[in-house]
């Protein structure tokens, strides 16, 4: 397996603040905001959203407990080590993941002394982060740390309609305890609280309606200017607790470990808070979508390492198991369209004033139920051996044996366009009796059930073959299989004649070296790999379709389709003295549906993907549900080739030294699958000039990111659909974030 190893010193040294960052030191690996499709992970060309509802394909764990993305998606504080593991997992640890895993581990207490340390950043982006954390001997076997950050950022998107500003404020605290009475024997918890508040300003690129009597918005060519038009700020607010304990005795014979863990996170849009309108679509008038999902998440493995008494197997097995639940019976999710006319007369005109009262609504409530004893749960029993042969060749078989269940419940209800949003007393003004009469249609238009009735049972295997050629190289090949359970179209009005998303099955083939050279200066890896996928579950955006109900919308689809990833990977390093070294990452990936039938938005049935209007119903072919293109193209939105460097060359003084340090990371041209629009490749590079011990434990630097202002568009979505019959005639779009330059200072004392 290749492996990214991120050390705590990469973290700090690169100015590296939010876990998304880390996509930047890590060629194959890409974290994208991609507009209705959430954030999607992708590794190894291999593209993992949640909003598939199916389980992710890249797992990420914190102290090695598997945790929900929205609780890794936030600052970096306290962090050990990252790892970023390539290829599919499971027959290890926790989860079965086909692209990959991602492991970070936070500081753990340690008993001598007193030492930690402290780190603020501060930039002309009105950007600022404290971070830090303290270790505190309490016993002799007993240690607390305790850590945290604030950080708060506004920018760089501002609206041309009010002048708000996007903003962003992330605070979270760690602490851990650990008590190691012998040598045999370690309990480490820890408890983690988290809270996220987002306030987003979308930056848009077109040309409004400037016709209206009230325009809603001015004419936007250039992302780079960053602007959008949205009124007000909208955002999801994310709450989270994570607790995790970690226990280890040691035998003669081996090691009994325990890890389980225990999180709630609250995703939460207030009613009537923010505005969603992104195009502004209505001046005036703020659309919001009230949104609280709470959910919690348990896990416990428990395993057994150890060694035959000759040395010749070393094994592992024992069992995992984990469940998610709501944390609510019967939740409401409201949603309000508007149909046609609900804010006044459609014409060039446009809405006649600023606060247009909404006379048509069809509502959409989705009701998520969670009775006692459902919910989604996976159970696995796992074994791995290693056997060590004297012609210094390793090969280790492993297996898992997994039990999924999923049986939660949703239903989906869309009510017909009503009254519901008027004051009573204002109905007679607005609409005359006998008009009244007449505007009210039955209340239910459709009401759409879930029942999810999952229970599989599968197996999942992989060997893997390394011949030590000497101590500092060596070769291997490996092969696994991959296997995620089913994804779903809930909270949709998809006709089940193309909503259904079965499980996914994958091989995966690879090959590589690692080896050191030049008497340990230069260190060199690399892989090739091949992985064949047999219904691999993917989401497409903006999918024009006859719902339930007969209307034409556009959703977003989660599917299945064949598809096949191959790639290359390098990873070198050189140290040229003690004061000089650079280090390069490449990775390749060739990732494609195979021959499959796949969702995509074709709105004039061509059977050619494009970016235009949402069509009329009289528009779809007989017969015709939604436009499906045969494809080998290209699986998810990352780039085929993606590199990063990063170098140092310091001088030292009396005391201390100066360095100055560079990273540039690079992706090549990107396609976006849902529009088939393609983004070209850039660059970025960062320069950092500082001083280090200069004063014992004082590191200072200068750093300029993105020192060229490269301002690539990484993402143009499709043109905003209409409310109430009014075209924004604006698209989201997505820009490299501008140059920044900041301070950054950090000390450590004691045993940091």
């Amino acid at each position: 397996m290749v492996v990214n190893a991120i050390s705590s010193d990469t973290i700090e040294e690169l100015a590296l603040t939010r876990f998304e960052d880390i996509e930047s030191v890590t060629p194959g690996l890409s974290f994208q905001d991609r507009g209705s499709e959430g954030d999607v992970t992708a590794l190894r060309g291999i593209s993992t959203s949640v909003t598939t509802q199916a389980p992710e394909a890249v797992v990420i764990y914190l102290n090695e407990a598997p945790i929900h993305p929205a609780l890794a998606f936030s600052s970096l504080y306290d962090i050990g080590q990252i790892e970023v593991i390539r290829g599919p997992q499971g027959t290890l640890r926790g989860q079965p993941a086909p692209a990959g895993s991602i492991t970070v581990a936070s500081k753990r207490p340690y008993f001598d002394g007193i030492g930690g340390t402290i780190e603020t950043l501060v930039t002309n982006e009105d950007s600022s982060i404290i971070r830090g954390g303290i270790n505190i001997p309490v016993a002799d076997a007993i240690a607390l740390r305790i850590a945290g950050v604030y950080d708060e950022k506004e920018g760089p998107v501002k609206s041309a309609t009010t002048g708000i500003e996007e903003k962003d404020e992330t605070s979270s605290f760690r602490a851990s305890a650990l008590w190691e009475p012998s040598e045999n024997f370690s309990l480490l918890g820890t408890y983690q609280y988290m809270k996220r508040e987002p306030e987003e300003v979308s930056a848009v690129v077109g040309e409004g309606q400037q016709g209206w009597l009230n325009p809603n918005g001015p004419v936007i060519k250039d992302a780079g200017d960053f602007r959008g038009v949205q009124e007000s700020l909208g955002g999801q607010e994310v709450t989270a607790d994570f607790y995790s304990l970690l226990a280890k005795y040691s035998t003669e014979f081996g090691t009994v470990s325990y890890i389980g863990s225990y999180s709630e996170i609250e995703l939460n849009t207030p009613r009537n808070a923010g505005d969603s309108d992104s195009g502004n679509a209505i001046p005036g008038f703020a659309v919001t979508t009230p949104f609280d999902v709470p959910f919690s998440t348990m896990s416990h493995e428990l395993r057994f390492d150890g060694t035959t008494g000759d040395g010749f197997i070393d094994f592992t097995f024992g069992g995992f198991l984990q469940s998610s639940e709501s944390e609510k019976d019967g939740q409401d999710i409201t949603i309000n369209s508007y149909s046609e006319g609900a804010f006044g007369d459609v014409t060039p005109a446009g809405p006649t004033t600023n606060s247009p009262i909404p006379l048509s609504g069809a509502e959409t409530i989705i009701n998520i139920t969670s009775e006692p004893g459902k919910g989604a749960s996976s159970e696995s029993i796992f074994a791995s051996m290693t056997f060590h042969f004297e012609t210094a060749t390793d090969v280790t078989i492993g297996a898992r044996h997994l039990w999924v269940e999923d049986d939660t419940s949703t239903i989906l209800t869309v009510r017909a366009p009503d009254l519901a949003l008027l004051p009573p007393d204002l109905i007679p003004i607005v609409l005359p009796p006998e008009v009244l009469a007449n505007f009210i249609p039955p209340d239910i238009v459709a009401r759409v059930p879930d029942e999810r009735d999952v229970d599989l049972s599968e197996w999942i295997y992989d060997i893997k073959v390394v011949q030590n050629l000497s101590d500092d190289l060596m070769i291997y090949a490996a092969f696994g299989t991959g296997f995620r359970g089913p994804g779903n179209n809930a909270y949709t009005t998809l006709d089940p004649a193309i909503s259904g998303v079965e499980e996914e099955y994958s091989d995966n083939y690879e090959l590589g070296m690692k080896g050191k050279f030049l008497d340990g200066r230069l260190r060199l890896n690399m892989a090739v790999y091949q992985q064949d996928f047999d219904g691999y579950i993917s989401r497409v955006r903006d999918i024009p379709n006859i719902g339930i109900g007969g209307a034409v919308e556009s959703t977003d689809i989660t599917f299945n389709g064949d598809a096949q990833v191959r790639g290359f990977e390098l990873d070198a390093a050189m140290s040229f003295t003690d004061n000089a070294y650079i280090q390069a990452m490449y990775s390749y990936v060739d990732a494609a549906y195979d021959d499959a039938n796949i969702p995509c938005r074709d709105t004039n049935f061509d059977g050619k993907p494009d970016d235009g209007p949402l069509p009329e119903l009289g528009d779809f072919p007989a017969g015709s549900l939604a436009a499906f293109c045969i494809s080998d193209g290209q699986l998810s939105s990352v780039p085929e080739h993606s590199a990063s460097v990063i170098g140092e060359y310091s001088v030292p003084l009396n005391q201390g030294e100066v360095y100055l340090r560079g990273f540039y990371s690079w992706v090549g041209d990107t396609l976006d699958t849902a529009s088939n629009v393609e983004y070209e490749s850039h660059g970025v590079l960062n320069l950092y000039l500082g001083v280090r011990e200069l004063l014992p434990g004082l590191d200072a630097n200068i750093f300029v990111k993105n020192v060229a202002d490269e301002d690539e568009v990484t993402l143009q979505g499709a043109p905003y659909d209409p409310i109430g019959g009014f075209e924004p005639n604006y698209a989201e779009v997505q820009v490299v974030p501008p140059r920044e330059i900041g301070v950054n200072l950090r000390y450590a004392f004691g045993g940091s």
